[in-house]
């Protein structure tokens, strides 16, 4: 009876320790009466009661295998700051499972860290989210010696965006390196979102901190935009291939609003400018921005504001005032004005708009 009751405990704290392992690894939901336990407010809390609460790297993790396993319609909130290991980074939502639900930070960074420079796994759809169709809300990015690397589709938060991305930001690590890199031919690289067909940005605007380089397609912000974008970008901007790079946006066929480039955009190719690469076609539109860096294209229609205006709109004080080259069609809002209109576009004066070409067309405006 002895040896029964002793080999009955045994089994008994298995049992329980075998629970805590699994309690341990589950994915906690935010309820009315553990909400507290994650730093939410009274007064804060009932809007959370369901979602997932991130607090850890493991959360995190498990919250993109959830999501991209098909249960793609939960909601998520950070709560404090989380370190991600680069080995353990997984984009959240798949062009099979696009995340569909909110992910919102309540407080705290996540950080995406490596002991030495590291990039992210080589492949489409590579952000914090892989693809979203949900709505992100005042995420704060931080990268640590690492590079968010892939072939297609590739963003800080997003790789390709169809819904809404809201006060969103990526920066280094102080005094860290890292940045966004593509590498596909094609390659729509945004320091927000590789690829957006939906809203970047409101009175809120995302904010850009880290350089984006790509081969084409290549923006601050957004690679290719056709839905609105908000916003704000302080890294540098590169392509190395054959045309298409912008402070913001580098193909805009949407609007762009109240969005400022503070960073050196670098081209290669044709079609660079500070805000748009190319505001491409009758419903484009560039409202209110302005850049404020320099300009350089190793080809034609280089623009402080677009590169190529090409049937689209710039109103509302579109200003430029960066330095400006390229080797013709070169001006200070728009380096070729295509069927276009400007309306309310400026560029200062004593900055430098230089043309190499012999035949170089250079204006102040156009």
């Amino acid at each position: 009876k002895v040896m029964n009751r002793f080999i009955k405990k045994i089994i008994s704290c298995a049992a329980a320790v075998a629970c805590l392992c699994v309690n341990a690894s589950a994915q906690t939901k935010i309820t009315s009466s553990n909400y507290s336990n994650f730093g939410i407010l009274d007064e804060d809390y009932s809007q959370y009661i369901g979602y997932y609460a991130i607090t850890s790297s493991a959360d995190l993790k498990g919250f993109a295998n959830l999501v991209n396993g098909g249960s793609n319609t939960i909601n998520g909130v950070v709560t404090t700051n989380i370190n991600v290991a680069v080995a353990d980074f997984t984009p959240i939502g798949t062009s099979t499972y696009p995340f569909r639900g909110t992910f919102e930070r309540y407080s705290g960074t996540i950080q995406i860290s490596a002991s030495s420079e590291t990039n992210t796994t080589s492949r489409s759809y590579q952000g914090l989210f892989g693809y979203n169709s949900g709505t992100i809300k005042s995420v704060q990015l931080a990268l640590d010696k690492v590079t968010i690397y892939g072939t297609q589709y590739v963003g800080g938060i997003a790789g390709y965006n169809t819904g809404t991305i809201t006060g969103c930001s990526v920066k280094l690590k102080n005094n860290s390196t890292g940045g966004i890199k593509g590498t596909s031919t094609t390659t729509y690289a945004g320091g927000i979102a590789g690829y957006n067909t939906g809203t970047i940005g409101d009175a809120t605007k995302c904010t850009n901190n880290v350089s984006v380089i790509g081969v084409s397609v290549v923006g601050g912000i957004a690679g290719y935009n056709s839905g609105t974008v908000w916003g704000q970008n302080n890294g540098d901007v590169t392509g190395t291939g054959s045309s298409y790079v912008g402070g913001i946006v580098a193909n805009n066929v949407g609007t762009v609003k109240s969005s400022t480039n503070n960073g050196n955009v670098t081209g290669a190719g044709y079609s660079v400018g500070g805000v748009c690469a190319i505001n491409n076609g009758t419903s484009s539109v560039i409202d209110g921005c302005s850049n404020k860096s320099t300009i350089v294209g190793s080809s034609y229609n280089v623009g402080g504001i677009c590169g190529h205006n090409n049937k689209g709109t710039v109103k509302n004080t579109a200003n430029n005032t960066g330095a400006i080259k390229g080797t013709y069609n070169v001006g200070g809002v728009c380096g070729k004005n295509e069927g276009g209109k400007i309306t309310g576009g400026s560029s200062a004066a004593n900055i430098l708009i230089e043309a190499t070409s012999t035949n170089s067309y250079v204006g102040g405006i156009c």
